[in-house]
C-alpha cells in the first residue's frame, strides 16, 4: 500500500472510531498565517464591544475573567464578517461532493 494510501486509510478508521480526524498539513503555511491573521482581526472586532453582541448569527460572547479582565470567550461565525474566512468556510466546510472511502459521507460545518 502506498503511503498516501495508508495515510488515508488512517484517517478514515480514526473517524470512524472516533469521529473525527486530524489531518496534519491541511494548509499551506501561507493559508495559515492568512487565517491567522483574520482570526487576530475577529479579536480585536469582538473586544470592542463592552459586553456580548451578537447580529444575525454573528455573536461575540464577551465575559469577564478574573485574571485577565475582559475577554472574548469565542465567536459564533466569525466569517461572517471576514471575506477571508468565509473563502476558507465555502472551500473547506462545503466541498462537492464529499467522500470517505468512495462513498458520500456528510459535512458539518461549524455553523451548523
Amino acid at each position: 500500500m502506498e503511503r498516501k494510501q495508508r495515510e488515508t486509510h488512517a484517517y478514515t478508521d480514526h473517524y470512524r472510531q472516533k469521529g473525527y480526524a486530524v489531518i496534519r498539513n491541511f494548509y499551506l503555511k501561507e493559508e495559515v498565517d492568512e487565517i491567522a491573521l483574520s482570526i487576530d482581526a475577529v479579536k480585536s472586532e469582538g473586544l470592542r464591544h463592552e459586553r456580548s453582541f451578537r447580529h444575525k448569527n454573528l455573536l461575540y460572547l464577551i465575559q469577564q475573567d478574573p485574571q485577565y479582565g475582559k475577554v472574548l470567550r469565542f465567536c459564533q461565525w466569525p466569517a461572517y464578517s471576514s471575506p477571508v474566512l468565509v473563502q476558507y468556510d465555502d472551500l473547506y466546510t462545503h466541498p462537492e461532493p464529499h467522500y470517505i472511502d468512495g462513498a458520500p459521507h456528510p459535512i458539518k460545518s461549524a455553523h451548523e
